[in-house]
């Protein structure tokens, strides 16, 4: 879980220690750390697709599905650490907000589902 500032609250599931649990922050304060949660620390100011998939290697993750934000997902294709994309396309233009991720591969595949389009894309 990327939590920066750990802004989670301690109540929520993802943190009731019912799974193994690793939360990247900036936070070092360990006093605001939960018990039976694993956490790292990094510096999200800089190469923070690097320093993410480091951690993974460090905790022998050697697989993950990153479904973030928009730049959470730009920061891993700027840094050309994916393998694998999956974009769905919806029939509804959005005139405002956040700009999807803009990402650059081969399409693989394409499927309609009901009124959608997924497309499969690899670097």
């Amino acid at each position: 879980v990327l939590d920066k500032d750990l802004k989670i609250p301690h109540d929520f599931n993802v943190l009731d220690g019912s799974a193994p649990t690793l939360v990247l922050t900036e936070i070092e304060e360990v006093s605001k750390y939960k018990r039976h949660i694993d956490y790292e620390v990094l510096d999200f100011s800089n190469g923070l697709a690097e320093q993410i998939s480091t951690t993974f290697f460090k905790y022998n993750l050697s697989s993950v599905i990153i479904e973030g934000g928009a730049t959470t997902l730009q920061t891993f294709i700027h840094a050309q650490l994916w393998d694998e994309a999956r974009v769905f396309i919806g029939s509804t233009s959005f005139q405002k907000g956040i700009k999807a991720p803009s990402i650059k591969g081969k399409v693989i595949s394409e499927n309609k589902i009901e009124g959608d389009i997924l497309k499969l894309y690899r670097p």
